[in-house]
């Protein structure tokens, strides 16, 4: 039972997406997933770097969520973002697609973004030897479709 339990708590991505938390809290979040030897713990830009310190030494990554809520933000700052995320620790990244392009059509911009985000994240990762820092499939698929 005890195995099952383990496996099934590496499937779990422990997540606060509210820009208004504090590090105390992100410390909080940071030792439930600790404890409970969580998948990751995903969170904003800006709290990152104290997850990461938060989680270090441990089994839990740190995913950064970039251009939430509904990826509409400029793609320059997505990218700004993405780059933020991996500079200051984080294994993976969750990009929110722009819904708002999908919907209408503009699929060339969505695939664009998303792929100069992937090329960015990934040449930081190898250009500062960390390795690759994974960049959510699940976010970037959608826009291969097309």
């Amino acid at each position: 039972m005890a195995r099952r339990l383990a496996e099934l708590a590496k499937t779990i991505d422990h997540t606060l997406l509210d820009r208004d938390a504090s590090d105390e809290v992100i410390a909080r979040l940071c030792d439930e997933a600790r404890e409970h030897h969580f998948a990751s713990v995903c969170v904003l830009p800006g709290s990152v770097a104290v997850a990461v310190e938060c989680l270090r030494g441990c089994d839990v990554k740190v995913t950064g969520v970039v251009g939430y809520p509904q990826g509409a933000d400029e793609p320059r700052a997505k990218l700004a973002d993405a780059e933020h995320c991996v500079a200051d620790g984080s294994h993976e990244l969750e990009v929110v697609m722009n819904t708002e392009a999908m919907l209408a059509g503009d699929f060339r911009l969505v695939r664009d973004e998303l792929a100069a985000i992937a090329h960015a994240v990934g040449m930081h990762s190898v250009n500062t030897g960390r390795g690759q820092t994974l960049v959510d499939p699940e976010s970037i698929r959608p826009a291969l479709w097309f």
